[in-house]
């Protein structure tokens, strides 16, 4: 796993629903905040019943799900040809069904006829990406409040990478560049549209509508390690542990890659490393393809995580 807990720090604010803990990775002081699952792991006090337990829940899913064939232990192995993304975001942008649909907006359905030929480019790609995201622990919810920087420096502690911006969209779409990891339309229903349907059950965790919450980002970030910080987290919380959602699902097997909280990817090459992918538990973008590149790597918010990388063995 590579996840060494030396701290558990518990909180559990008045003004929360949620179990908390913050979470210390090492001695060099990097933590996160965790939102606690029902019987979790970070509750187990001994170290090495907690690590056992770590590595039976890990075994099991690899057992279980058998695409991680050549990858570390709680990965799955990302393996063919990548098509182009100037050419599937072009073909993408011609194929929404969405009447007066602009390329700004979300998209509920895409012709998959439109989108069923081959592309005229690909790459060849082979990677190990994280089965679920950070800390990449079967049942348990996603870590938040995490920045690009985390992010690398995280991974490279478990001797991985933050997945760069083209393993995060090939691990996603596939070798079809689905626009959604899951096919071609935003809901399970097909015929639903935002905002009368909010995806329920095993579809990705997107589009959750909580009106009227009153949040104080200043408060938050002021201090980040603060009971007042994870008061403002769990104020917008939507997150679900990793699993729940089966059919939240892409071809290759990663779950949660869109929704549930947004992922930190790395645009290698550009002057603007640090991109946002996925979307998460808001109604906003939850497609493979696009990225925001508006935040700088020390960005951290309540809805950040990521996933990690790493070459086959």
């Amino acid at each position: 796993m590579g996840l060494v807990l030396s701290i558990v720090l518990l909180v559990a604010p008045p003004a929360t629903t949620h179990h908390w803990a913050q979470v210390s990775l090492d001695r060099a002081g990097r933590r996160y905040w965790q939102a606690l699952a029902p019987r979790s792991v970070f509750e187990i006090k001994d170290p090495l019943e907690r690590d056992a337990e770590l590595q039976r829940r890990v075994r099991d899913a690899d057992a279980r799900e058998a695409n991680g064939g050549g990858c570390p232990a709680g990965m799955v192995r990302v393996k063919g040809l990548m098509p182009d993304s100037t050419q599937v975001v072009a073909r993408q942008n011609a194929a929404c069904e969405d009447a007066a649909w602009r390329p700004q907006y979300l998209c509920t359905k895409f012709d998959e006829r439109k989108l069923a030929l081959p592309p005229a480019r690909a790459k060849p790609l082979d990677t190990c990406v994280d089965r679920y995201e950070f800390p990449n622990v079967p049942g348990e919810f996603p870590g938040v409040l995490l920045s690009f920087d985390d992010g690398m420096k995280i991974c490279a502690s478990q001797g991985k990478h933050l997945c760069t911006e083209d393993e995060w969209t090939f691990a996603c779409e596939g070798e079809r560049a689905l626009p959604y990891p899951y096919g071609y339309s935003r809901y399970v229903d097909p015929s639903s549209r935002f905002p009368d349907h909010v995806v329920q059950g095993d579809g990705c965790n997107i589009d959750v509508i909580r009106h009227g919450l009153r949040f104080d980002p200043k408060r938050m970030l002021k201090n980040k390690w603060s009971v007042e910080a994870v008061v403002e987290i769990d104020r917008l919380w939507a997150g679900t542990r990793a699993g729940e959602r089966a059919k939240c699902v892409s071809p290759f097997g990663v779950y949660d890659i869109t929704g549930n909280v947004e992922e930190w990817v790395d645009r290698s090459g550009s002057s603007h490393r640090s991109v946002l992918k996925g979307g998460y538990w808001s109604p906003v973008e939850s497609r493979c393809q696009p990225g925001n590149a508006f935040h700088g790597p020390g960005h951290a918010y309540y809805q950040t995580g990521f996933r990690c990388c790493a070459p086959p063995l």
